[in-house]
């Protein structure tokens, strides 16, 4: 004998939980000091109409431990809300800081670092 599954029924989405407004979309699990130093390079960079540092440049600038961690603190960031990301190819990204609206110039190609880490 065949038993045949009942037809699934479709249910409305349920409605978005109100959020409060004092509270971020996300939290952030980065370190604060992390963070503020990441922000600010950025802020620098699209400040001044860089191009935007690629994730050894922003390593080696923050101090993370490697520039694979960089990816995801960048999209840490952008959960919260503090920045955008646009990916123009592989190689190329701007990132625009959504407190100022100013975005950096698209990432130059590998090698052509122009950031100098301050001792």
């Amino acid at each position: 004998m065949i038993r045949y599954a009942a037809p699934l029924l479709r249910q409305a989405p349920l409605p978005p939980k109100p959020v409060e407004e004092s509270t971020p979309a996300k939290a952030s699990p980065l370190r604060p000091k992390l963070r503020l130093d990441l922000l600010a390079v950025l802020t620098e960079a699209a400040e001044h109409g860089r191009p935007c540092p690629t994730n050894e440049e922003i390593a080696d600038l923050c101090g993370f431990a490697s520039a694979g961690s960089i990816s995801a603190a960048l999209y840490r960031l952008e959960d919260t809300g503090l920045i955008i990301r646009t990916q123009i190819n592989r190689h190329a990204r701007t990132i625009t800081i959504v407190a100022s609206g100013k975005s950096t110039a698209p990432t130059r190609r590998p090698g052509r670092s122009q950031y100098v880490r301050a001792e």
